[in-house]
């Protein structure tokens, strides 16, 4: 046997508990392989050095996919090292370019031990802890120093010749060895809310620490059955980690090759907004206005930086609407299209469940970092339903404009990002929309959240009795005869805008999907001198409102970049400026309206008065003047006396009342 002419130098260092025979089948595998390392590895002083070996996936798949056969691979190399330098290394065998990526769903019990590669989101970080490799004994009985294997941090106590059974750990030896290890959990990226899976990986040496929560990982591993309990459960032991910086890198090289010319042609579609809406949400009607905020959602604008620090490019949407109104669906179609994307409920949603929370595990004592919704959606989308629910929204004044999430619990203090494209729905406080009063007034939240919201759509049941009467019969048709393609011309106007013009053109949701990530990855639009111009111009105009800020400038710049991503163009012209400023008239104005027209109630011009004259007395004249100006059908003798009723206004004198407010 070629086995035995040739002896193993490096041997004992892997497997120093089998013996080196001719029938050990693993001994001629190792020679085999160091044959085919000959042309392989030139840089042994470089591998010497850093003992680590990276093995190209298509070379390691020559011999067998095992898990044992990385230490015949690290043996091999160790052999060739100590022939050519004449040192004797302990070298860990890595996986790179390994391309075949496995679904969650193969990981069960007949793929026990073998290489598999999964990518997935990174939703939790254990913190490092040590492992002991082999441990050191000394018998009590007689001073015998013994060795014993130790895995998972379970070891047996040695056999000593003298038949000893009390020994005593030897913390301080020089031969003990130690590895750093750390728990993480991923999350799978494209699957269904539903049917999400997470699994447990095990990292190991160099690969401790080089992951946060939030990161889109990489993992090549050994699938492993642990006991836990009284059961085994399936976890990753990696071999290998990389953070995926482009999402591109999830799908193969040639993902977006063959769909170039179809994107070209869809770039040069007239409307081509209309295009994206009749494909996203086909099955929604009207709302055209709302459809055409959430497509330059998904689209995003362009990443900048200032100095050092990222200005925030993702577009967030907010929708305020009576319910029923279909912003669930709404947020539910947004939410299908991009990965690393999440639909949540703000009834069953904690502050720390959408930023990150320090959790304390009861079996090692240790804390650990939990990726909440806007850290797993890193790169993608976060849609928030029942967005008044939640208990606590100062967690995202921070997550929302500086894009990343701080910690300090429990002795950690950490910055997690969470570059997430926010598109949420509310309800009203008061159950409907009050016309009566601001938005302001009419939401439950922090109103300091408005102004990083770059759109705020507003949704009222305001139909009347033809178009009720239409929507009910389209409802009972489709439920009595399916899918009704006929509908009338009253449904068809049903909150739809002439600013945003129909297109024929149809295209399959799944090929709008691929294009939307390309232009995501792709297309940096940078704005024009005129189309700069166009929006300094429109921001001076409405600066005059006392309610506008620094913010909606920038959110115009992302409006406008997000026009020009959607034609693939690379400078936003004027032409795609005038398309931002003409959708964000149509939200302002109607903010603007809202509030002004809650200032025409008699109260708001009663504590307008107060506020401006510094007095609490009003004429019979001045009041007069005061419901004149409300616009109120009631006369005044009327009102007079409601205000009195109400406590609000008291006669103090002939000519005279007092105003209690």
């Amino acid at each position: 046997m070629e086995g035995e002419e040739i002896a193993l130098k490096t041997w004992e260092i892997y497997f120093p508990s089998e013996e080196y025979t001719m029938f050990n089948k693993q001994i001629g595998l190792i020679i085999e392989i160091r044959k085919g390392l000959d042309a392989s590895i030139p840089q042994l002083r470089e591998i010497a050095e850093k003992r680590v070996f990276e093995c190209d996936f298509n070379f390691f798949q020559r011999f067998d996919c095992s898990a044992s056969l990385l230490k015949c691979f690290s043996c091999a190399v160790s052999e060739r090292i100590y022939e050519a330098l004449n040192e004797m290394v302990y070298v860990e065998t890595k996986i790179v370019n390994h391309n075949k990526i496995s679904q969650f769903s193969e990981v069960d019990t007949s793929s026990v031990d073998t290489l598999v590669s999964l990518i997935g989101t990174c939703c939790r970080v254990g913190f490092k802890k040590i492992e002991n490799l082999e441990a050191y004994f000394q018998c009590s009985g007689c001073s015998a120093i013994l060795k014993t294997a130790v895995k998972n941090n379970i070891y047996k106590n040695p056999k000593c010749p003298c038949k000893g059974k009390a020994f005593i750990f030897l913390s301080s030896h020089p031969d003990l060895k130690c590895i750093d290890k750390q728990n993480i959990k991923i999350q799978e990226v494209f699957a269904s809310e539903s049917n999400m899976k997470v699994l447990e990986v095990d990292l190991y040496g160099n690969c401790v620490g080089s992951v946060a929560p939030g990161d889109l990982v990489q993992i090549t591993g050994i699938i492993r059955a642990e006991l836990c309990g009284d059961a085994y459960k399936l976890k990753i032991e990696c071999n290998n980690i990389s953070v995926i910086k482009n999402r591109n890198q999830i799908t193969n090289e040639d993902y977006f090759q063959t769909d170039y010319q179809i994107f070209r042609k869809i770039s040069e579609e007239p409307n081509i907004i209309s295009v994206f809406i009749n494909a996203l949400f086909p099955n929604i009607y009207g709302n055209t206005l709302i459809k055409a905020g959430l497509v330059l959602s998904l689209f995003g604008g362009t990443k900048k930086f200032a100095g050092p620090n990222p200005i925030r490019s993702e577009i967030h949407t907010l929708i305020i609407g009576d319910p029923g109104l279909g912003k669930s669906k709404l947020l539910l179609n947004a939410c299908s299209v991009l990965p690393k994307s999440i639909y949540i409920s703000g009834n069953f949603c904690t502050s720390s469940g959408l930023t990150v929370s320090i959790s304390h595990d009861p079996a090692t004592g240790e804390y650990m970092a939990d990726a909440g919704a806007l850290v797993v959606s890193d790169g993608g989308i976060c849609c928030i339903d029942e967005f008044d629910k939640i208990d606590d929204h100062t967690a995202l004044f921070e997550a929302m404009e500086d894009q990343k999430v701080t910690v300090a619990k429990g002795g950690v203090c950490c910055s997690v990002p969470s570059r997430s494209t926010i598109i949420a729905a509310s309800n009203p406080r008061y159950g409907h929309f009050n016309s009566n009063k601001t938005i302001r007034e009419n939401i439950k939240f922090d109103t300091g959240l408005i102004s990083r919201f770059d759109l705020v759509y507003i949704l009222i049941d305001n139909l009347n009795e033809q178009e009720n009467y239409e929507i009910s019969n389209q409802i009972l048709k489709r439920r009595h005869h399916g899918n009704e393609d006929t509908l009338s011309s009253v449904i068809q106007r049903i909150r739809s805008d002439t600013f945003i013009k129909p297109s024929e053109a149809v295209y399959s949701k799944d090929i709008i999907k691929k294009y939307i990530e390309y232009a995501r990855l792709s297309v940096n639009p940078v704005l024009s001198k005129a189309a700069k111009q166009r929006i300094k111009e429109y921001y001076v105009d409405i600066r005059k409102n006392k309610d506008v800020s620094i913010r909606n400038l920038e959110s115009l710049i992302r409006l406008t970049e997000s026009c020009a991503k959607l034609e693939l163009k690379s400078i936003a012209s004027v032409a795609h400026a005038t398309f931002a400023i003409n959708l964000y008239k149509k939200i302002f104005i109607k903010e603007e309206y809202k509030e002004k027209e809650g200032k025409t109630s008699l109260e708001d011009l009663l504590k307008e008065f107060v506020e401006n004259n510094r007095k609490k007395t009003i004429s019979k004249r001045e009041l007069s003047d005061l419901i004149r100006n409300s616009k109120t059908k009631k006369s005044e003798n009327e009102i007079i006396e409601i205000m009195n009723y109400k406590g609000v206004l008291i006669k103090g004198g002939i000519e005279d009342f007092r105003i209690n407010i």
